[in-house]
């Protein structure tokens, strides 16, 4: 449950502590930030109401490795995501900072991969999820 928190407030205000912050934050602050909280707070709890992990206080080693890769996945969206360049000191992602502005393009591209492979992953949890509710498993 904690990481339902932290992951956004990661990719708003972790990025701009690192000197990536820009318009892009602010989008993602109000945008993809809110949905991904709902979202992974809704799957911590569909999965810790199931009888199964109940009664265990165990999830499945499936939905260990996929929780671990949606967690990576966010994080990695939020150093590699680029922010919009409002200003030129904002054109840059996390990644590219510590890394020299020849990242710059292999950062962007990246932060989009890392981004659909996030959704992607969440949405496969997610009625993954529904599923085993439904079925008490």
């Amino acid at each position: 449950m904690a990481m339902a928190v932290l992951l956004p407030f990661w990719i708003t205000f972790g990025r701009g502590a690192l000197g990536s912050g820009g318009w892009l934050s602010l989008i993602l602050l109000f945008t993809v930030a809110p949905t991904l909280l709902i979202a992974l707070s809704i799957i911590s709890w569909l999965i810790r109401s199931r009888p199964s992990v109940k009664a265990n206080q165990m999830v499945t080693q499936t939905e260990a490795y996929l929780m671990t890769a949606i967690y990576a996945s966010v994080f990695l969206f939020g150093l590699f995501v680029v922010d919009g360049g409002d200003t030129p000191s904002s054109v840059y992602s996390v990644a590219t900072k510590f890394l020299g502005q020849s990242f710059n393009s292999l950062s962007d591209y990246l932060g989009r991969a890392f981004f659909i492979i996030t959704w992607i992953l969440i949405a496969y949890v997610l009625v993954d999820s529904i599923i085993k509710k439904v079925r008490r498993v």
